[in-house]
């Protein structure tokens, strides 16, 4: 089953904290020494939803490492990392709370995610940069698939319609010499009729959507479904 985009934002969230903790730790005491857990925690006074910890350890997760590295930047991050990293705070702190909203994600969405990790986590020296490009390159790899698999069923169904009207066709020509050579010029109307018959419900059938209902396969995960969106692999919602 294709791994969603939700999931795979919070996958690249918890790289970040993995990642960045240990620059953001080592960071933070250089500037302000053996004090440096008092002085952030003052810092975050006026900041809702922090997590907390039992002891007077933080409890690292994604929006307490943007928000630490956002608040001091000016006095701590700003000496190892430049503007374009400042940028990437700012975009990953928005995707971070669209994410615990549990908003949908697009692909572009998740992509670009998964990007911004991976840049910031090269600038601050971490490993865990090639993780984070692993997984951006599975999602890619996931799109291509899913891209071709449509495109390929896309192709049968063109196929199938053309050998679906082609025998409707012949069977139409089939009728209309027959009755010719029954009956002659007399049929002449018969045929006319069962032509614009024919023209007729052969254009409201190709006017017809293709693959919003009914049974087909899903783009994405492969498995047969009865409609759009796949429940399975965008499973419904329940509202609260």
């Amino acid at each position: 089953m294709a791994v969603s985009h939700q999931d795979r934002v919070g996958r690249a969230l918890e790289l970040l904290v993995r990642g960045a903790k240990p620059f953001v730790e080592r960071e933070l005491q250089t500037a302000y020494g053996d004090r440096w857990v008092e002085t952030v925690q003052n810092s975050l006074r006026s900041q809702r939803d922090v997590p907390k910890s039992a002891d007077d350890v933080f409890a690292w997760d994604a929006q307490l490492v943007l928000i630490v590295m956002t608040e001091h930047w000016n006095q701590v991050f700003r000496q190892k990392l430049g503007p374009f990293e400042r940028s990437l705070l700012s975009e990953l702190r928005e995707f971070r709370n669209s994410w615990a909203h549990q908003r949908e994600f697009s692909f572009d969405d998740a992509y670009r995610v998964l990007d911004s990790v991976e840049r910031l986590l090269t600038a601050v020296g971490s490993g865990d940069a090639s993780e984070a490009l692993r997984h951006r390159e599975d999602l890619l790899r996931q799109r291509m698939q899913e891209t071709l698999r449509a495109e390929t069923r896309r192709t049968k169904r063109i196929l199938s319609r053309a050998w679906q009207v082609g025998i409707y066709s012949l069977c139409c020509v089939i009728l209309v010499v027959q009755a010719a050579y029954t009956f002659g010029w007399p049929a002449i109307t018969f045929a006319v009729m069962l032509i614009a018959a024919f023209t007729y419900f052969l254009r409201q059938w190709l006017r017809q959507p293709e693959g919003e209902l009914g049974l087909h396969e899903c783009d994405r995960c492969g498995r047969i479904i009865y409609r759009q969106p796949c429940p399975y692999c965008e499973p419904v919602r329940l509202s609260s």
